[in-house]
């Protein structure tokens, strides 16, 4: 489970780089809390749920499978 949050960890802060935007900017276009994302980034949170995993994909504008490490 460790590995695949720092996948999707990875896969956020890649985007957010390439985009210039700051971490209030991703939480908005991902349509998630910027509490909630922070904790994600920042390890705080060890488990993220699947309508999350969606929302912040969408946002990211990645399939799912890019930000699990599929593809």
């Amino acid at each position: 489970m460790e590995e695949l949050m720092k996948q999707i960890r990875g896969q956020i802060f890649l985007v957010m780089g390439k985009q210039n935007w700051s971490l209030q900017t991703t939480a908005n276009f991902c349509g998630v809390s910027y509490r909630g994302l922070q904790g994600i980034l920042n390890q705080e949170q060890k488990d993220i749920k699947l309508s999350t995993l969606v929302k912040i994909a969408d946002g990211l504008g990645k399939p799912i499978s890019t930000l699990v490490g599929n593809e």
